[in-house]
């Protein structure tokens, strides 16, 4: 039987063939297109509300992405079915499905910052062809803030908190270096790290940072985060105090003069001479976190700031030590300096004086400054002899407005030639640090002549003449 009917249709021409073919296309065609429409799972359409598809929607195209700025905190999605019997569900990532009219927005999506995952799946009329469409909705965070952050050595204060940008922390001498972890809130987003305000470098979400070099005393340490919109950015500033062990000073001044040497930190000794019953010295630590405090002759210790005068420190007259105890910033390391005082004597008194002939009156007294002598007559010079009452003290003597003569202390002085009647002899002491004291002699001496130098008549007049 099939074989008559193949050989029956294989005997037809070519032009027979097609005319029985068009014949039976009225009851073909509609059955393929039946069937075309039972198994169609496509979507005709598909768009959202805001923003826009990546790339342009096309039925035969499964993925797309859309990027979100990060004030916008919903959605919705248009789906419209290309098979007249199909059906749309909708879903959240993993979440369950849920019928989506064709044609209708759905409810709006609430989007989280980052990635947001909706699928569309359309079941055509047959119930088994499906076909899922995919859009990936990335909301751009612009917080630029950070979940966590974390020092490899010493403790955040205050503790972290992302809204707040400034931190200190301090840590041991000992470390000389520091890494940062930082963990972002926004995954998207990005963390840089730098010291001291140099290059900025990138560091992993949650891995340690590269290592951040520590020099003594303050460091400042940044931790950048750009937003994901690669323009918001927010800095977090930690201040870490690296504690010194620099007990040096940087500079040492007097304010009487200059120190012998001249001041090199290296150097722990010094001189000065002064002619003040105190000194006031103005020490500079080279690290501003070190203490440091004064003392003169063995007393008690009195705080000084860095920079700052010491105030008066009082000096006995001669020698004294003055000492200055720098302490560093970790509370063991110290180191003293010294400065020798030579405080000049202010004394110019004197502490005896006699006279070759004669006996001074008042009777000699160091407070008292002027005195007299009546020498005999036949002489014609004197000596003095002075003694200072304190041995750095200089002497001189003169007669009148003459010349002045050194004397030494405790030794009689060159002869000085009297006059007739009054003559002042002056003894001036000059102390070591240049105050001067004069004692005055008045020396009175007797004339042996009992002529007169004169002699008149009220009235008349004398013959001869005096």
């Amino acid at each position: 039987m099939e074989k008559r009917r193949a050989s029956a249709i294989g005997s037809l021409s070519v032009s027979s063939l097609l005319a029985l073919m068009a014949a039976c296309a009225p009851i073909i065609n509609p059955i393929q297109e039946d069937i075309a429409q039972k198994t169609n799972a496509d979507l005709a359409a598909l768009s959202i509300s805001v923003g826009t598809l990546s790339p342009a929607f096309a039925s035969s195209t499964l993925s797309y992405d859309v990027v979100l700025g990060s004030g916008v905190e919903s959605a919705t999605v248009t789906a419209t079915k290309s098979g007249s019997g199909a059906k749309i569900e909708m879903r959240r990532a993993d979440a369950g499905w849920g019928e989506l009219p064709s044609g209708s927005a759905s409810s709006a999506l609430a989007l989280a910052y980052g990635d947001n995952l909706i699928e569309l799946r359309v079941t055509a009329e047959d119930a088994k062809t499906t076909k899922t469409y995919s859009v990936y909705i990335t909301r751009l965070d612009v917080a630029a803030r950070l979940s966590s952050l974390v020092l490899s050595a010493g403790t955040l204060s205050p503790a972290f908190d992302k809204d707040s940008a400034g931190y200190s922390a301090t840590v041991p001498n000992a470390v000389d270096s520091i890494i940062v972890t930082a963990v972002l809130a926004q995954s998207a987003a990005a963390i840089d790290v730098r010291v001291h305000g140099g290059d900025w470098q990138p560091t992993a979400d949650g891995s340690a940072s590269p290592s951040l070099p520590l020099e003594m005393g303050d460091n400042r340490v940044d931790v950048r985060v750009t937003a994901d919109d690669g323009q918001t950015t927010n800095t977090y500033a930690i201040a870490v105090h690296r504690i010194g062990n620099n007990a040096e000073l940087a500079a040492l001044t007097s304010g009487a003069g200059s120190l012998i040497p001249a001041f090199s930190p290296n150097i722990p000794g010094y001189a000065i001479t002064v002619g003040t019953p105190s000194l006031s010295l103005r020490p500079t630590a080279a690290d501003s976190y070190a203490s440091i405090k004064a003392r003169a002759n063995g007393g008690a210790w009195l705080a000084v700031g860095s920079g700052s005068d010491s105030g008066a420190l009082d000096l006995a007259a001669g020698a004294n030590t003055i000492e200055l105890l720098v302490t560093a910033d970790d509370g063991v390391t110290t180191k003293t300096y010294s400065v020798s005082v030579w405080r000049q004597s202010d004394n110019a008194d004197l502490g005896a004086l006699t006279i070759s002939a004669g006996s001074l009156t008042p009777a000699f007294a160091a407070s008292t400054a002027a005195y007299s002598v009546i020498v005999a007559n036949g002489v014609a010079a004197v000596s003095v002899t002075p003694t200072a009452a304190e041995s750095h003290a200089g002497i001189q003597a003169r007669m009148g407005a003459g010349t002045w003569q050194a004397l030494t202390s405790g030794s009689a002085s060159g002869a000085f030639s009297l006059n007739v009647g009054d003559n002042s002899l002056e003894v001036k002491v000059t102390a070591e640090n240049g105050g001067t004291k004069s004692y005055v002699i008045g020396v009175h001496g007797i004339s042996s002549s009992a002529d007169l130098a004169a002699l008149s008549l009220s009235s008349g007049i004398l013959a001869p003449a005096f």
